[in-house]
């Protein structure tokens, strides 16, 4: 970290440094969208249960926070280590060994050793040549493509993970034969073209939320917003000079999103919230980000440099994959009946329902980390 001029000066961020705030916030992306997964059908029967079922279904957005940190740490990456021999092995060689692993260790529990044991049986949507959506990392096409109501058999949040996965096919290439001023065209361009989409999707051609959700061209704005970042913070006098200027887009994009919110109490995955409000999204997060790195030891960075936020950071990709799957053991047996109702409400059983399977997606994520992703995460210091 370097001073921006003088000794009183905050110490901004040194592109290629790791910053541990970094992996609090993605603790805190993570803690959104498992409260989005486990609060989203809250029993409604009372006035508290109502709150905590509008308060999950506007937490979605921690996704989002996802795609712009990974647009933004991966940039910098490929940026970092553009003029090193073997680019495009040392990328997607280190890529594969942090990401397929538990992947597809989840695609042979789930398509080929469950239904061999008899522990389940797929819906067609799983079944035969439609598992090579999941095993190419295309699930979130074939999602758009099924009739609305078809059963995924809990692999609906697969899809950030395929949108991912193809954004990374072609963004190495053009951060590599792109200059940094023409990168910088390119992501603005990503960023305008999937708004546009968006807007005339919802607009003109009557897409659905499930399409403007989770079709590729439509949702890789906001990796784009990250890269742009990545691109901006290596330009001399950038990080640290617009501070106002950051804290002013973001408390826009607070009362944008606000405002489309309260009239439905809550940010629910409408159209027209879509269209409107992934750009406010990611104008939110990279405000944040930069807001972050132009001061690294402000009392922001302090609170997401906790420890046990960067806990839930470091086993958010686990937690991610395996929450779903969770939930749905859980609520195999799970009656809301189990506990007494007080004052004629099952909200505190189903908090007690909540805090399970919680714990048993944090207790899997951390056997996961411990017995299979730090191993993995090892091996990349050797894809040279």
């Amino acid at each position: 970290m370097t001073g921006s001029g003088n000794d009183s000066s905050p110490a901004v961020y040194a592109p290629g440094d790791h910053l541990k705030s970094l992996d609090g916030l993605r603790g805190v992306a993570i803690l959104l969208v498992l409260l989005c997964h486990s609060l989203i059908d809250f029993p409604a029967d009372t006035f508290l249960g109502k709150a905590v079922q509008s308060v999950g279904s506007s937490t979605w957005w921690g996704v989002d926070v996802f795609l712009v940190l990974s647009g933004f740490l991966v940039t910098g990456v490929l940026l970092h280590s553009k003029e090193k021999p073997r680019y495009f092995r040392r990328f997607y060689g280190r890529r594969a060994v942090r990401i397929m692993p538990l992947y597809f260790l989840l695609l042979i529990l789930l398509l080929w050793l469950g239904p061999l044991f008899s522990l389940w049986e797929l819906p067609p949507a799983l079944s035969g040549w439609n598992q090579l959506w999941y095993w190419s990392y295309l699930a979130n096409i074939h999602f758009v493509l099924l009739p609305p109501g078809a059963d995924l058999f809990h692999t609906e949040h697969l899809w950030a993970l395929c949108v991912e996965e193809q954004f990374y096919l072609f963004w190495p290439l053009l951060v590599l034969i792109c200059s940094p001023k023409q990168l910088k065209g390119v992501a603005i361009g990503i960023i305008l073209g999937s708004t546009l989409l968006r807007l005339g999707g919802w607009l003109f051609w009557d897409w659905s939320a499930v399409t403007l959700y989770k079709m590729t061209p439509l949702r890789i704005d906001g990796m784009a917003a990250g890269a742009l970042l990545a691109l901006l913070i290596r330009s001399p006098g950038f990080l640290g000079t617009r501070i106002r200027l950051a804290q002013v887009l973001m408390a826009l994009s607070i009362l944008g999103l606000l405002a489309l919110g309260l009239p439905m109490r809550g940010l629910f995955r409408t159209p027209a919230l879509l269209a409107l409000g992934m750009p406010l999204f990611a104008l939110m997060s990279c405000s944040l980000m930069y807001l972050l790195l132009s001061n690294t030891q402000s009392a922001l960075n302090r609170v997401l440099q906790q420890s046990w936020l960067c806990f839930f950071g470091r086993v958010s990709y686990a937690a991610y994959l395996v929450q779903p799957f969770v939930i749905a053991g859980v609520k195999s047996f799970w009656r809301d009946d189990f506990l007494p109702a007080l004052a004629g409400s099952y909200v505190p059983g189903r908090i007690v329902y909540t805090l399970l399977m919680n714990g048993l997606t944090l207790l899997l994520a951390l056997l996961s980390w411990q017995l299979i992703e730090k191993h993995c995460l090892a091996l990349k210091s050797r894809i040279r």
